[in-house]
């Protein structure tokens, strides 16, 4: 939970905010009004941030707290904001520059969607318009740059929790495929093995040959990055909650089969 941190303004980063749950300062509430905590110099500007970040908090007032927060600690906001997340994943046609978006897998407020290149990719920037939390894997380095060079003015939300980065913290390395199998979160058979560089072959067979069996497994494949995204970020969360969070309660942990039809819909749009 968001209250749970301290790291609201410079001075304070994690080895200030261990000392002060070492103190038995675990939540905002817990912070002494009338005595020295920290020191004369700080207690004041911590104060301030955490009224801040309170009167926030109950305004669902994200851009303010995205504010105060450090990118490192961002991943606290997904219980306030889960029902608000989109979990993004895009593919393209290469590994250049200038490689083109084949297709973008989105999940957000339960509802599966897929833009693909040739039939309403063009559709990404207006749906984009009402998403406010972004999640996605690696994308702050690849997802997030590809899709602004390709849509020009698309807004995506300054609110973005990377699962790469934020599972690193909770001692979580490796790509999203590793990561999924070590937390027992396997795809279908014939998705296996998979990985971006066949996503591209995949492309390649339909754009030059008409192989709809070939497009139908590439988009299936992108929505799966996507949507496994939220289960991996549930896990991660509840990681780092026992070692950052404590007192706080886990999230619950997405199972597959809550968004397994409307994903084969997704895919059979794409069929004929």
């Amino acid at each position: 939970m968001i209250d749970r941190t301290f790291q609201l303004i410079r001075t304070i980063g994690p080895a200030r905010e261990k000392d002060l749950w070492r103190r038995g300062v675990f939540t905002w509430a817990d912070l002494p009004e009338n005595q020295v905590t920290l020191s004369e110099k700080i207690d004041p500007f911590l104060r301030e941030a955490i009224a801040k970040a309170r009167a926030a908090l109950e305004s669902n007032d994200l851009a303010t707290l995205l504010e105060l927060l450090p990118a490192r600690e961002r991943w606290r906001l997904l219980p306030h904001f889960a029902h608000e997340a989109a979990y993004l994943d895009i593919e393209t046609d290469g590994t250049s520059d200038t490689a083109e978006i084949t297709a973008i897998g989105v999940l957000h407020k339960g509802q599966v969607r897929s833009f693909v290149n040739g039939f309403n990719l063009d559709d990404f920037p207006a749906f984009a318009e009402n998403m406010k939390l972004l999640v996605t894997f690696n994308g702050s380095c690849f997802d997030v740059p590809v899709l602004e060079r390709r849509f020009r003015g698309l807004k995506l939300p300054t609110a973005h929790i990377d699962v790469r980065f934020a599972g690193r913290h909770a001692g979580i390395e490796g790509g999203l495929k590793s990561i999924e199998k070590a937390m027992g979160l396997e795809r279908p058979l014939h998705l296996q093995g998979l990985t971006g560089f066949e996503a591209v072959r995949l492309w390649r067979a339909w754009r030059d040959t008409g192989d709809r069996a070939a497009l139908l497994v590439m988009v299936e494949y992108n929505l799966y990055d996507a949507v496994q995204l939220k289960p991996v970020l549930e896990r991660v969360y509840n990681r780092m909650r026992e070692v950052a969070l404590s007192g706080a309660e886990p999230l619950p942990e997405t199972e597959r089969g809550d968004w397994l039809y409307d994903l084969s819909q997704q895919v059979a749009r794409f069929a004929a």
